[in-house]
């Protein structure tokens, strides 16, 4: 769903890549990559499966050397390029937070010019939602960071292996609260109230049947998936008096949630809620996920 970005996403978002281009300035390029990766949304290392074995150093534009283990590496300007307009959005005030004056740079969406093409390709860090085979390759890449939860659009087997992909939380807290105002106005004419009232009509005076509404604090809250956007769904829910009901692949234990379900109850925990919230990646593992099945075991009034 689209949102506006909030203050506090930006400032969260400022503080994360700055660190990752920090870590950027030391790391020992040593070819070693994280070997797991979180269930659900939030701020990890992402790698692809199984990565070819490469000796240290491989692919690292010459003059950042790998450092000896306990050295810190020689701090050299670093390319980083702000690809598209989502990741425009993240770049004012962003030089304030670098130590070192690295050459930050903003390309359009496309690459429309030769020059951007060139940049793109002699990128270290790159700030981007996507990375396809229509892009150039940035063969000395050691980062790209995806200023989002969702990292999908991102073809983690054509990047360098050279490079960490990194995603990004800090939108959990606006998502939440999107979430619980679409659930609000499904039950509170709120507009609707404001438009009678400054036409002086009383629609909604307590007591006439015209004023007879659902409450929210009667329902179900569905959530598939219980990461960082799904656990602060739960505790606006709660905050409201909703029942909290969990599908994830993993067993859930929390004073949040009432119920549990694992995946393979998904029919089940699909028909035991009143409003329904994804917040599962798209992966492999979870593409497909929601069918007809599924969706046919939905409450009739149930979103």
């Amino acid at each position: 769903c689209a949102k506006a970005l909030t203050r506090k996403e930006k400032l969260h978002f400022h503080a994360h890549i700055w660190y990752k281009v920090s870590r950027s300035e030391r790391v020992s390029y040593n070819g070693i990559t994280p070997a797991s990766q979180a269930d659900n949304e939030g701020s990890i290392p992402f790698t692809r499966s199984n990565p070819p074995a490469r000796p240290a150093a491989q692919g690292v534009r010459p003059g950042l050397v790998a450092a000896k283990k306990g050295q810190s590496m020689r701090h050299e300007k670093l390319s980083i390029i702000f690809h598209g307009d989502n990741a425009s959005n993240f770049r004012p005030g962003f030089e304030r937070l670098l130590a070192t004056q690295h050459r930050l740079i903003d390309l359009s969406e496309g690459l429309a010019s030769a020059a951007e093409r060139s940049e793109y390709e002699r990128a270290d860090v790159i700030v981007g939602v996507k990375f396809n085979a229509s892009l150039p390759l940035p063969r000395h890449l050691s980062l790209f960071h995806a200023p989002a939860a969702g990292t999908d659009a991102i073809d983690l087997d054509l990047l360098p292996a050279s490079a960490a992909l990194c995603n990004c939380f800090g939108h959990e807290a606006a998502i939440a609260e999107y979430v619980m105002t679409a659930l609000l106005l499904r039950h509170v004419p709120l507009a609707a109230a404001d438009a009678d009232l400054r036409a002086q009509r009383w629609t909604y005076w307590a007591g006439r049947l015209t004023g007879l509404r659902t409450e929210l604090g009667g329902q179900t809250i569905g959530l598939l998936g219980f990461g960082h956007i799904a656990k602060a769904i739960a505790a606006r829910a709660k905050a409201f008096g909703m029942g909290v009901h969990v599908a994830n692949r993993s067993a859930v234990s929390s004073p949040l949630v009432d119920r549990y379900f694992s995946l393979a109850e998904l029919p089940s925990f699909m028909g035991s809620a009143d409003a329904l919230v994804v917040s599962l990646p798209l992966a492999e593992q979870t593409r497909g996920l929601i069918g007809q099945a599924e969706l046919a075991a939905m409450r009739p009034e149930a979103v």
